[in-house]
């Protein structure tokens, strides 16, 4: 497509920032209709694909046992499981009262006095069991989970300890004791049963779930909080490492990656399909560069001068729509599949930080706000694809209105001869004689 010197733009105006924004919008939206389909079709595809199917239960699987060895661990409680697919996990901060409620029955059943004295009654409206080492989560972890599947230190190396020894040493190292220098924890040193919240402590706790100004219990909530914040992340990590998860989540990890793997295909294959029935095809239609989206504001594109573009511009104009139309990709995607469908999941990493089909997607997305913003704020109202492409957007209706001008002013500007010239009653009739 070399430069045309048969039809120069000449005097053209730039379309206004809103028209040429309204035109890129118009076209966003019909890649997003297009590819929102053809990734249904996809998902429809894959979802009676043999290949994928097997892909996708082998990680559903391994998922569940992940969960079920969380849940033996109490690590992580769910709730309404009935269909065994764990999608419910509970609340951390309703674990953590739940946590809090059954030491202070504890502490009341361990010494009730000081609690009469202050005239107080633990309330028990939920039906919870006094703490305990099988209803306390982060001492069952040590005491029950760890003695049950530590062989040979795979979890973690008790230093000669037991189990009970080794969760009072985790305890009073994460525990922060109040400002008055009282020990927030009542430990048994002999019998090593389970450490129960110091009574002055558990009673203004107490007063603070009554009433959550109360800020004697509330700084007791505050410490309990961040100790067993430190405590649960310290169990997650052990859990994690040890082989008995890894062994499950390797493999989870491994197929969940591969379908990734396939869904990025369709994704990326379901835009460029979009790209060039919406973007590609147009322009052969409507010429001069023209999508739906410019045919219906009526805007083309020439170069600088006023030429129809070259190839060389045609097509590095076009890869560069290419690159900024990719962002439209995250509204497919999302309302397709929703987050958890692999586009999110890292293709490679740098330094660390994993690099996935959405972070193309946000980086395309960034590039054509900064487009938005240039065209506002340049006399030319040009976009990057104008700027790299040399290229500018022409106003057709400007370019109409001037063509019907001047065939009007040519019109009256040439005389014509026609019949009227024969009826003219001045003329001098030369077959009359004098």
């Amino acid at each position: 497509m070399e430069k045309s010197v048969l039809q120069p733009y000449k005097n053209e105006l730039n379309p206004s920032s809103s028209r040429r924004i309204e035109a890129h919008l118009i076209d966003a939206l019909l890649l997003v209709i297009v590819s929102f389909i053809l990734l249904i079709l996809a998902h429809l595809g894959l979802s009676n694909a043999s290949f994928y199917k097997d892909k996708e239960n082998i990680l559903t699987q391994e998922m569940v046992k992940c969960y079920e060895i969380e849940e033996e661990a109490k690590i992580y409680f769910f709730d309404n499981n009935e269909n065994h697919l764990y999608q419910n996990p509970r609340d951390q901060e309703e674990i953590f009262k739940e946590y809090c409620y059954k030491h202070l029955l504890y502490s009341f059943n361990m010494d009730s006095d000081e609690f009469v004295k202050n005239g107080i009654s633990i309330d028990n409206p939920n039906n919870y069991l006094p703490a305990s080492y099988e209803e306390d989560n982060l001492a069952y972890f040590y005491v029950n989970y760890v003695d049950k599947y530590n062989e040979n230190n795979d979890i973690l190396d008790l230093n000669n300890l037991n189990v009970k020894q080794y969760y009072y040493e985790v305890l009073k190292k994460n525990t922060y004791n109040p400002l008055d220098n009282s020990s927030m924890w009542i430990y048994d040193e002999e019998n090593y049963s389970l450490p129960y919240l110091n009574p002055q402590h558990a009673i203004n706790l107490y007063k603070y779930f009554q009433n959550n100004e109360y800020q004697a219990g509330k700084s007791i909530r505050n410490l309990l909080a961040s100790s067993y914040q430190k405590i649960w992340n310290e169990e997650v990590s052990l859990l994690v490492n040890s082989s008995r998860f890894k062994n499950h989540y390797e493999i989870y990890k491994e197929n969940y990656a591969q379908c990734s793997y396939i869904l990025d295909g369709f994704v990326c294959l379901s835009y460029v399909v979009s790209f060039v029935l919406v973007i590609l095809l147009p322009q052969f239609f409507f010429k001069n560069m023209k999508t739906i989206g410019k045919k219906v504001m009526q805007i083309c594109i020439a170069d600088n001068e006023g030429y129809q573009v070259t190839t060389k511009q045609f097509i590095f104009r076009n890869l560069c729509s290419f690159i900024l139309f990719f962002g439209i990709m995250i509204v497919s995607c999302f309302f397709s599949g929703g987050l958890q469908t692999g586009w999110m999941y890292p293709i490679f990493e740098i330094g660390g930080v994993g690099i996935s089909l959405f972070s193309f997607m946000a980086i395309s997305a960034i590039m054509a706000f900064v487009s938005f913003i240039l065209i506002f704020v340049n006399k030319q109202k040009k976009s990057i694809q104008d700027i790299l492409c040399g290229t500018k957007g022409v106003d057709e209706r400007y370019i109409m209105e001037e063509r019907k001008q001047e065939i009007s002013e040519e019109v009256i500007e040439n005389k014509y001869l026609d019949s009227s010239t024969f009826s003219n009653p001045e003329r001098v009739d030369l077959t009359k004689k004098d």
